[in-house]
């Protein structure tokens, strides 16, 4: 597992040199599509952290509070994660022109993770049991699309 906010420094780099300027939201929301995809994929979790279903979808809490201290995540240390850059990449290839109001209503899907824990009317932690399902029928939809 990696740092959540060490990735999120990476994440918002690797989408600044692709020409993108993320606000918070979007980087939230592409950190929990990261996390979700690898969730689904390697069956283990990306992070030191989990998200939690808040009113705008799901937020990496830690990384949160450092956007807000830093202006956004601008002059942290940036870590080498070259070894995940394929999921950054599919990540910002997938979602990367989206807005952050798109990225929300995407996180919010119909019986999805977030909305599971937010009908709970709690602003807790989310079942990485329902986020990997999310994202393995994501998977599977995308594998009969091919």
């Amino acid at each position: 597992m990696v740092n959540s906010v060490d990735f999120a420094v990476y994440l918002r780099h690797r989408a600044l040199e692709r020409g993108l300027d993320p606000n918070v939201t979007q980087i939230q929301k592409w950190l929990y599509v990261c996390y979700g995809f690898y969730l689904a994929a390697y069956e283990k979790r990306l992070f030191n952290e989990k998200p939690k279903a808040w009113q705008y979808g799901p937020v990496f809490v830690d990384v949160y509070e450092k956007q807000k201290s830093s202006n956004n995540l601008e002059g942290l240390p940036l870590e080498d994660f070259s070894e995940l850059e394929h999921i950054v990449d599919e990540t910002l290839d997938n979602f990367g022109d989206w807005k952050a109001s798109e990225l929300v209503l995407w996180t919010h899907m119909l019986g999805g993770a977030w909305e599971k824990q937010w009908s709970k009317k709690m602003l807790g932690t989310m079942d990485d049991k329902a986020i990997r399902s999310d994202f393995e029928r994501i998977l599977v939809d995308e594998q009969e699309e091919d």
